[in-house]
């Protein structure tokens, strides 16, 4: 992602698992906060998971952003670093914590993306949670 520009936002981020426009996962940073984040999104409610401060990123500069999911951990990196881990226990995850992906920025940022790949990772041995 490059963050371009902004007055009120400057962000990007990747949706995950997401059922529909009112049911997913989000990893983000903001280049005007100095923040990344991992929301989950239930019925349009926004709910901060993990959080991590980071040095605000350059606008015009490209950065890398990632997501994983093994089993019941969720784990995002930004700039090939993972800043961000959460372990959903028993009971937390949604039953619709699977499905589609997609790109999100928000207010009035202009945010490129590029280069976006998916992948299965494997699976985790038998009686082995991740």
């Amino acid at each position: 992602m490059k963050p371009v520009s902004g007055k009120e936002d400057a962000s990007g981020g990747i949706i995950v698992l997401a059922q529909d426009a009112q049911n997913f996962y989000l990893c983000r940073a903001n280049a005007l906060e100095g923040n990344f984040r991992l929301y989950v999104v239930q019925a349009n409610q926004r709910v901060t998971l993990e959080s991590a401060d980071i040095t605000p990123l350059a606008l015009g500069t490209w950065h890398s952003l990632r997501v994983a999911r093994v089993g019941s951990l969720l784990e995002c990196a930004l700039d090939g670093k993972t800043l961000l881990t959460h372990r959903l226990t028993a009971g937390q995850e949604p039953a619709w914590a699977s499905g589609r992906v997609g790109l999100w920025t928000k207010a009035d940022s202009v945010t490129h993306f590029d280069d976006l790949s998916l992948a299965r990772l494997p699976e985790a041995p038998k009686g082995v949670r991740p």
